[in-house]
């Protein structure tokens, strides 16, 4: 190629040429990359032309390659333009691919070449789109042909070699599917794609070494189906009788073999469930073999008398066979299309095949992805938001109009199956300096008794410094390492399976702790003395990609199986559509009532252990925001005036005291030009007891609450004290609590560990309070009374009467509620 362009009408702008890879295909594609002057005039068809001018100079002149394949040169653009085609009569000649004017560095494919037969690339998924320009499709070797006849005859779909990295072109009558090398996909495997539990399509097939199975043979394979007929695994011997295959046919399992003296059938009793994991068993003994799916008793069955001897000599394939071996299998299994679904464990003899991407025991594979749920099915995302799959099973939620992230939080409650895992940002990411401390609450509900809950490390080589919670036979295991060895620190005792539970995390320097539903603590520490917690990695929850590069002093090695609904960072909820970059196996949690749209009007349902709250938007109120609230003219509307010594009281749930109150959802809207006093106030009223309120700080609302432990502080940067009326929204759940003024987004905290329950003594008060004991450990302004106006207050979603509902006597006054 150098000399060929050195001595074409393009060579005053030509620099130099390389080949970047040899791309095994039907075909050898040879990528080539050739340097012209940045400033050229040259076009692409002008180098395409000077290309195949001297090409037909040279006809005479063998092009030599090591593994020539076909007899042609074939020259593309990668779609910018028409593609000539021109043949040799050369016998040692490529399919050669030149660029354009610009440099192009297509990525090596991993790929394994089968031996003694057609060679294909090892690809990864099947993907269709609308064809481009095209160019034809290998020919039988010709002397010349005319560059204007083919121009003209150039209107088949794979003619402009549309597919990159190595990729394959199959023509589907005017569209193409692209045939991806492994670790490539998209429509024209332009994406880079990893799997780690190989999932197949009808079309797909790994294929690995010849199993040894002479006399007897033990197969262990773990599978789930999509559709309940295709093949599973086939190993046989070319041209000749014998043979062993493993396919599903109308919903069973069917074992068949031939040692050369006739067919042997054995199927099993146990009928597959579609996008269930099942497992199988085979065990072949000569002429004699037992079959077992899902432990049931075994089957047995035996092949004719005669020879004993099985003499296998093709590849072994899982998941379907070559294109060209269909008919033969086909007549030998009565089944002709590969499984649709996944393979995540094959033992063949006690040896277990690693079938991941680039894994060392596949020789060859075509169109395998990664197994996984869609994940946008069933549709995680809230409030009329479309769900959005992106690369790799992984998902993003776009919102409609007038609903924003905040929308969607609270509705999210994964379901981890035992091989799932969901990637999110990793924890040093949510700015917050977690290098001396941090405190951590995950709600949960087990099916299984072991699992990794969450991880997030350092390092991906096993070591580094890492923060894991994982279940270990029932027991909640807490570990980090600061470098010196990990702390692990255990429950007590094991949790409850099949409930929600509430695990508070905590670690201040080496000391940690972990408490679960609100108990005592259980603390521990990290050896020696360093202090500092180093995390860059990604947090993984309810399972990883490749257990391999977690952290072994993390000790896991398995998934979780069960619900999570919440992970929240120094108060902050984490476990959120939007943090999430990639997942496998992760749907919707279905039982629980947040799954069900149980909040009206476009309200947002927030999830409280196997409870719910929900919290309506603007204008409607009730339990599930059914009932709409009208504004009532200025003559209708109370609107009460506070004086400084006004204190009114009523019951804290508006017709009735509540003593202990795991929600609380205040919505009020005051007029005021003070820059300090008390708003509201609910607790006991004595020092060191709970509470929560609402207050004025330096013309700004702020909302206190203390549930025992110590007193979070949720402050608005929204100056109120402007005589213009504003609407206030407050609300706690358990720990968690929020506020939101005006249009600003909602200001969140959450309470240290400990109690989840508010202790009231049943009332609420508005205004201030006569005595305030507990004041001394708050700012001066919630000793001062409020001056200004309330009104339109709403009460864990219901309307509360400002004057009939007052419990006590205080002279009211009345001001203007315009």
């Amino acid at each position: 190629m150098n000399e060929l362009l050195r001595k074409s009408d393009v060579q005053k702008d030509f620099k130099s040429v390389r080949v970047k890879n040899l791309a095994p295909s039907n075909s050898i594609i040879a990528f080539i990359e050739a340097h012209f002057d940045p400033d050229t005039r040259f076009s692409v068809e002008d180098i395409e032309g000077a290309l195949l001018k001297q090409l037909k100079a040279s006809k005479d002149t063998g092009i030599v390659v090591k593994k020539p394949e076909e007899e042609n040169i074939r020259i593309t653009t990668y779609g910018l333009s028409a593609v000539p085609f021109f043949t040799t009569t050369t016998t040692t000649v490529a399919s050669v691919t030149t660029p354009t004017t610009t440099t192009m560095s297509p990525t090596s494919a991993f790929t394994t070449l089968r031996p003694t037969t057609t060679r294909r690339p090892f690809t990864s998924r099947r993907t269709t789109t609308a064809a481009p320009a095209t160019t034809t499709t290998p020919q039988a070797p010709t002397t010349t042909v005319s560059l204007k006849s083919k121009l003209i005859n150039t209107h088949r779909p794979c003619d402009s070699q549309p597919c990159r990295h190595g990729g394959t072109c199959e023509e589907e009558d005017n569209d193409f599917t692209c045939i991806c090398p492994a670790g490539r996909g998209g429509a024209v495997c332009e994406k880079v794609i990893k799997y780690f539990i190989p999932s197949f399509g009808g079309k797909s097939y790994l294929a690995f070494r010849t199993m040894r199975a002479y006399h007897t043979v033990r197969i262990a394979m773990e599978f789930r189906a999509s559709e309940m007929t295709g093949i599973l695994l086939y190993n046989g011997q070319k041209g000749k009788k014998d043979f062993l295959s493993l396919a599903l046919v109308q919903g069973y399992v069917e074992l068949r073999f031939n040692t050369g003296s006739g067919t042997a059938s054995v199927i099993s009793t146990v009928q597959v469930k579609r996008g269930r994991w099942h497992q199988l068993v085979v065990v072949r003994n000569r002429r004699n073999a037992m079959l077992s799916v899902d432990n049931e008793p075994s089957v047995e069955g035996q092949s004719p008398p005669g020879t004993d001897g099985l003499n296998l000599d093709t590849d072994l394939f899982i998941g379907g066979v070559l294109e060209d071996m269909i008919p033969d299998v086909k007549e030998r299994t009565s089944v002709s299309t590969g499984l649709v679904g996944c393979i995540r464990m094959l033992d063949v003899n006690n040896f277990v095949y690693n079938l991941q991407e680039n894994g060392d025991s596949v020789l060859y594979g075509s169109a395998v992805g990664e197994c996984g749920n869609n994940p946008c099915l069933p549709n995680p995302c809230k409030n009329g938001a479309s769900c959005q799959v992106k690369e790799a099973e992984a998902f993003h939620c776009k919102c409609v109009n007038g609903f924003s992230v905040s929308d969607k939080e609270g509705t999210f409650i994964p379901y981890f199956t035992g091989d799932s895992f969901l990637e999110l940002k990793g924890l040093h990411l949510y700015g917050q300096d977690l290098r001396q401390k941090f405190s951590m609450t995950v709600v949960l509900l087990a099916n299984d008794s072991k699992g990794m809950i969450f991880y997030n490390g350092q390092k991906t080589d096993g070591k580094g410094d890492f923060i894991s919670l994982s279940l270990n036979d029932g027991i909640l295991e807490f570990r980090y390492d600061l470098g010196k060895g990990p702390a692990v620190i255990r429950s007590k005792e094991k949790i409850k399976l099949n409930e929600w539970n509430t695990v508070n995390l905590e670690r201040a320097n080496r000391k940690g702790e972990i408490s679960i539903n609100g108990k005592d603590p259980i603390r521990g520490e990290a050896p020696n003395q360093h202090t500092d917690l180093n995390l860059k990695e990604s947090l993984y929850v309810g399972g990883a990609p490749d257990f391999r590069k977690i952290a072994r002093a993390a000790a896991i090695k398995d998934g979780f199986k069960g619900a999570i609904q919440k992970i929240t960072l120094m108060g902050i909820q984490i476990l959120k559509v939007d943090n999430a970059s990639n997942s496998s196996d992760v749907s919707m949690y279905p039982y629980h009532p947040c799954s069900k749209d149980v909040c009206k009007n476009g309200g947002r349902c927030n999830p409280l252990l196997d409870s719910y709250e929900c919290v309506c938007g603007h204008g409607f109120a009730g339990q599930h925001c059914q009932d709409t609230i009208f504004e009532k003219s200025a003559g209708d509307t109370e609107a009460i005036a506070f004086d400084g010594h006004t204190f009114i009281e009523y019951h804290n749930g508006v017709t009735k005291s509540e003593k202990a109150l795991l929600v609380n959802k205040f919505e009020l809207s005051i007029r005021t030009e003070a820059t300090h006093g008390l708003i509201l106030w609910s607790g006991k009223g004595v020092e060191r007891s709970d509470y929560i309120a609402l207050a004025i700080v330096d013309g700004r609302v702020q909302m206190t609450y203390d549930l025992g432990s110590k007193p979070v502080v949720l402050r608005s940067s929204v100056r109120v004290n402007t005589n213009r009326w504003i609407r206030i929204k407050a609300s706690r759940a358990l720990r968690d609590g929020s506020l939101q003024v005006g249009n600003e987004a909602a200001v969140t905290g959450s309470s240290p560990l400990a109690a989840t329950q508010l202790d009231t003594d049943g009332a609420l008060w508005l205004g201030g309070l006569e005595e305030l004991s507990v004041a001394r450990r708050l700012p001066k302004a919630y000793s001062t009374g409020f001056v200004g106006c309330v009104k339109d207050v709403i009460v864990d979603g219901v309307e509360l009467h400002l004057v009939e509902d007052a419990l006590n006597s205080p002279k009211i006054l009345h001001c203007s509620a315009k």
